[in-house]
């Protein structure tokens, strides 16, 4: 986080324990996600984190550089809290099958890390259940 914050302060953003306001200008940095590069791109309160060089394997998965994983909102936090908290939809991914979006809620520190219920698919794309899902980036 320390390096988004710089980056963002340098653009012009003025952050606060409770949330992130942009004012005109939105900034992008690169962060891994087991194994795949990302870019993270905040922009007027909100977060887009899209595969920059997605690792080996997801291709079949129908993975490509730009595919969204996450897309969300900073939330108002709590005074005192040091990580901002961050809601939104993360998808998963199967091949043959299109994005499956699924409710995730998380925090924007030193890291970002996300959690939600992601849905479970068969061979023929249909969601037989979820499991716990924890996404991290860093």
């Amino acid at each position: 986080m320390r390096r988004m914050i710089m980056a963002l302060a340098a653009l012009g953003f003025a952050w606060s324990a409770a949330t992130a306001h942009a004012q005109d200008t939105c900034g992008t940095e690169q962060y891994d996600h087991n194994g795949s590069a990302m870019d993270v791109t905040v922009c007027r309160g909100e977060m887009t984190i899209t595969y920059a060089r997605p690792r080996p394997g997801l291709r079949k998965a129908g993975v490509a550089p730009g595919t969204v994983l996450f897309r969300g909102r900073f939330q108002p936090g709590r005074p005192g809290e040091e990580a901002t908290p961050l809601a939104g939809t993360a998808y998963v991914f199967r091949g043959g099958c299109p994005p499956a979006g699924y409710p995730v809620e998380g925090q924007h520190h030193a890291e970002i890390i996300l959690w939600g219920k992601a849905p479970v698919r068969d061979s023929g794309c249909l969601v037989t259940g979820y499991r716990d899902d924890t996404l991290r980036f860093n």
